[in-house]
């Protein structure tokens, strides 16, 4: 049997963590490129 309809499916959900990720690293990155323009 072949499962073509569950790739869109993990895309998304690929897409959503990858997104979550950047949501909680931009903060620290940002914090981290202040500490160090300063």
């Amino acid at each position: 049997m072949h499962r073509l309809h569950a790739y869109p499916d993990l895309r998304a959900m690929f897409r959503r963590l990858l997104i979550a990720t950047l949501i909680g690293i931009l903060p620290q990155l940002t914090l981290l490129g202040a500490r160090q323009v300063r």
